[in-house]
C-alpha cells in the first residue's frame, strides 16, 4: 500500500522536552525524523494548550544547565521566579518551602527547545501516529495528518509521547498498569491571590495534589484528579478550599485537561525492549510526589542519546545503566509520597517543619 515509504534510522514520536532534546542530541549521527501531532514551531498551538503549570523546578533548572542550556528571557512570564508554600487544607496549616521555581510559558518553552533541533533532523508536525507494525528488523509507522495517511519505516523507535503513549501501549500491552490521573487547569483573571506557587493538599479534592500559579495577569488553578471521581465536582471543592484560605477568583477564561502519569512503584518505569525505547513521561519517569516531569524528560533523553552514541547493539543495557539514578529518584520520592499524602503523618511533619522553615 505504501511502496515508497521513507526509511529512517531513528523515529522519535513526540516533540516535547524529551523528544526535542533527543532529536537535538542525535542530529548528524543518523537519519532522524521527529513526529509531533501538534503544531509547536509554527505557533499555531495556543500557548496555554499544554495542561502544565509551566514551572521549572530546581531539578529541571539543573538538568538544563547539564545540557549547557540557559533559559531565554522570551520564554519567561511574570513573576519570573516563584517561592513555594504547601497548604494542608484538612489540618489548616501552611508551610513555606526553601524552593524557588522559574515561571515559564510552557508553549514558548517547548517551541524554544524544538527550535534548537538542527536542520538535519526532519520534523513533521501535525502528524498523529495511528499504528505501529513490528517488522522484526525495524518498525512500520502509519501516520495520519488531516484526511491523508502515510507510512514510514524506522530501524529504531522512541516514544516521547507522554502519558497517553501509543508507543508504550504497543510495548507494554496488557502489562500496562501505570497510574492514570487527569490534570485539569483553569485560568482566572480579575482575581486576588498570593504571589507564589501554592501546593494544596486536600483529600476532599484528590489523593494527589492541587496547585495555584500566577501567570502574568492570570492565575492558574489546577489539580491532578482521578478520572472516575467526578473531576469537575472536585474542581469546585478546590475553589471552595481556596476561597476559605483567602483567594478571590474573578472570571474564568479557560479550562483544559490532559492525562497525567503517576508511577506507583519502580516497576512502572519501562525503558523499552529490542529496538524500541521510551523517554520522559512515556517511560513513567515522573515524580510521584509532585508530578514534575521536565527534569526526567531532559535527563532520560540525554541518557538515551549517550547510549545510542556507541551504536544500536547493546544500547538498551547502556540506557538502563545511565538511568539508574532517575529510577532511584522515583523510588525515593515514592517513599516521600507515602509521608506527604498520609494526612496523619503529614500533619505531624508539617507542625514540626513549620517553625524550622520560618526560622530559616
Amino acid at each position: 500500500m505504501f511502496p515508497d515509504a521513507k526509511v529512517y534510522d531513528l523515529a522519535i514520536v513526540g516533540g516535547g522536552p524529551a523528544g526535542a532534546t533527543l532529536a537535538r542530541l542525535m542530529a548528524g549521527r543518523c537519519k532522524v525524523i521527529l513526529i509531533e501531532k501538534r503544531f509547536i514551531l509554527g505557533g499555531r498551538e495556543r500557548n496555554r494548550g499544554k495542561c502544565c503549570g509551566g514551572l521549572l523546578s530546581p531539578d529541571a533548572q539543573e538538568a538544563l544547565a547539564e545540557l549547557g542550556l540557559g533559559i531565554p528571557d522570551e520564554v519567561l512570564v511574570e513573576p519570573k521566579s516563584l517561592s513555594v508554600r504547601v497548604i494542608d487544607a484538612s489540618a489548616g496549616l501552611t508551610v513555606p518551602l526553601r524552593i524557588r521555581c522559574v515561571n515559564v510559558d510552557r508553549g514558548r518553552f517547548e517551541r524554544w527547545l524544538l527550535s534548537l533541533v538542527p536542520p538535519e533532523v526532519e520534523i513533521q508536525e501535525g502528524r498523529r501516529l495511528a499504528a505501529i507494525e513490528d517488522e522484526g528488523h525495524g518498525f512500520r509507522l502509519h501516520l495520519v495528518h488531516g484526511d491523508r495517511a502515510e507510512c514510514i519505516r524506522a530501524r529504531l523507535l522512541v516514544g516521547a509521547d507522554g502519558a497517553d503513549s501509543i508507543v508504550r501501549r504497543t510495548l507494554a500491552g496488557e502489562r500496562e498498569k501505570l497510574g492514570r490521573y487527569i490534570a485539569i487547569q483553569e485560568w482566572w483573571q480579575e482575581s486576588a491571590y498570593p504571589p507564589d506557587f501554592a501546593i494544596i493538599l486536600d483529600p476532599s479534592v484528590t489523593d494527589f495534589y492541587a496547585w495555584t500559579i500566577p501567570k502574568d495577569d492570570a492565575l492558574i488553578v489546577g489539580a491532578s484528579l482521578c478520572p472516575r471521581q467526578q473531576p469537575l465536582r472536585r474542581m469546585e471543592r478546590l475553589r471552595e478550599t481556596l476561597m476559605r484560605t483567602g483567594y478571590r477568583l474573578g472570571r474564568r477564561i479557560l479550562r483544559h485537561g490532559a492525562l497525567l502519569s503517576r508511577p506507583r512503584r519502580v516497576g512502572d518505569v519501562i525503558l523499552g525492549a529490542g529496538r524500541l525505547a521510551l523517554v520522559g513521561e512515556a517511560a513513567g519517569l515522573v515524580s510521584p510526589t509532585s508530578g514534575e516531569g521536565i527534569s526526567y524528560a531532559l535527563r532520560s533523553a540525554s541518557a538515551l542519546a549517550g547510549a545510542l552514541s556507541e551504536g544500536y547493539d547493546g544500547f538498551a543495557e547502556r540506557y538502563a545503566r545511565a538511568t539508574r539514578p532517575l529510577r532511584l529518584s522515583i523510588l525515593t520520592k515514592k517513599v516521600k509520597s507515602v509521608l506527604a499524602f498520609n494526612p496523619s503523618l503529614r500533619r505531624v511533619i508539617m507542625r514540626v517543619a513549620q517553625p524550622i522553615l520560618r526560622a530559616g
